[in-house]
């Protein structure tokens, strides 16, 4: 009896320490855009196109630039650490190519920090296009989150899968459209999470996500979606019984940007879990 006792709870932890959030601020995933104050009322703007954020409602969200120049969107999942999509990297792995801006509502606005590693998830790319399409760096200095006019936050990794149906949120500063201009300020758009086996349907993205480590979020008929220049941000959903915002994924790539019958794909962090929380303890060490 002692000994399955002991069984039971070492399994527990274990459990624990594979899909636990790693993150060490206490106060992840705080927005002043409380659940009530965000309108999720369908509206036809996106991130191509879409609507401005209040300044610094969503702290958690990077902007990683690459000499010089707008590259991608990031999550703070740690005063050290950032969660981004791996084919950010395509171009060139050197970190010192790279910066991240915490904290800003403009372009290059915030506490710039130097990228000093890139961790690429081994699998990406290995055995399905763009499946494990996530990447962690650490910067430098670590962002003062306990700063109030840093306005920079962590965002809270999630408990559960991404749940179907569920309005969420997306940040960034990509194109308005797909020949477009870039947005100068952070926008967002609303998007509800879509049925894995819908989204992969001969009508939509008929067989090519792979369901473990992708989903999709959008509305059929499109309009509403990100786009170039987003990829890497974070798409966060409430937790209302927390009441904190946890992050579920990681915009990665579509067909087109708001095109009708194809809903914007994104990473599954949730799925990611085991490798994220493996991988930042390596790198703090």
């Amino acid at each position: 009896m002692r000994w399955s006792l002991l069984i039971c709870i070492l399994s527990i932890k274990l459990f624990a320490y594979i899909l636990g959030d790693l993150s060490v601020d206490p106060s992840c995933g705080q927005s002043m855009m409380i659940m009530e104050r965000v309108d999720f009322t369908p509206q036809w703007h996106r991130l191509v196109g879409g609507m401005e954020t209040v300044p610094h409602a969503w702290p958690w969200t990077v902007e990683l630039t690459f000499k010089d120049h707008h590259h991608c969107g990031a999550a703070l999942i740690h005063p050290e650490i950032a969660l981004t999509a791996a084919h950010c990297f395509s171009r060139s792995k050197i970190a010192s190519s790279y910066r991240a801006y915490v904290g800003g509502h403009k372009l290059f606005s915030g506490t710039e920090h130097i990228v000093t590693k890139i961790l690429i998830n081994p699998l990406y790319h290995m055995f399905v296009s763009s499946a494990y399409d996530a990447a962690l760096i650490r910067i430098s200095p670590p962002v003062n989150i306990s700063d109030p006019m840093n306005y920079a936050g962590t965002v809270c990794m999630p408990t559960l899968p991404p749940p179907t149906g569920q309005m969420c949120v997306v940040t960034g500063w990509g194109y308005e459209s797909e020949t477009g201009r870039r947005t100068g300020v952070l926008k967002e758009i609303h998007v509800p999470i879509v049925s894995s086996i819908s989204c992969n349907n001969p009508w939509h993205y008929n067989g090519k996500l792979h369901l473990h480590t992708m989903f999709c979020a959008g509305y059929s008929m499109g309009k509403v979606d990100s786009c170039q220049g987003d990829s890497g941000g974070p798409l966060v959903c409430y937790n209302k019984p927390k009441d904190i915002w946890e992050l579920q994924g990681l915009v990665s790539w579509g067909i087109g940007c708001a095109k009708p019958g194809f809903p914007g794909v994104y990473s599954k962090v949730y799925s990611l879990l085991p490798w994220i929380n493996t991988s930042i303890k390596n790198i703090l060490e």
